[in-house]
């Protein structure tokens, strides 16, 4: 799909996009060395912080907040809640996050909190469709 769109990932800092269904499959899509690269899921869950995944050979060590969600998210077994989720997401915010979102692909609720402000989290849904 990223091939079929003139998505601009050049001149700005490196964009990443995670990309989850309700069948629990999973991948982050990103832009280095002018090329388009997936990184497929573990299927119990896959996390993506300020870094490009792609440009390394394993994710351990390179970002103490991505780090942080591993062994969390590992130590739950890749499930937590939204508010469990929400209070992951603070613990590795920094002073410029501009939002943090949940989204539960077995449910489609989505909670977005933004310019850190965890203690307000609006919520969505999702229309799940099965295909």
């Amino acid at each position: 799909m990223f091939g079929t769109y003139n998505i601009d990932f050049e001149g700005g800092p490196p964009l990443h996009y995670l990309i989850a269904d309700s069948h629990g499959d999973s991948a982050l899509v990103e832009h280095f060395e002018g090329e388009i690269q997936v990184v497929r899921g573990d299927p119990a869950w896959q996390a993506a912080t300020n870094f490009l995944e792609s440009s390394v050979e394993s994710t351990g060590g390179q970002c103490g907040r991505h780090d942080t969600v591993a062994r969390q998210l590992e130590g739950a077994g890749g499930a937590l809640d939204i508010p469990g989720a929400f209070l992951l997401l603070e613990d590795v915010s920094q002073p410029d996050t501009q939002y943090s979102v949940v989204y539960s692909t077995s449910t489609g609720n989505v909670g977005v909190a933004m310019g850190r402000a965890y203690d307000q989290v609006f919520s969505f849904q999702l229309e799940m469709l099965d295909r």
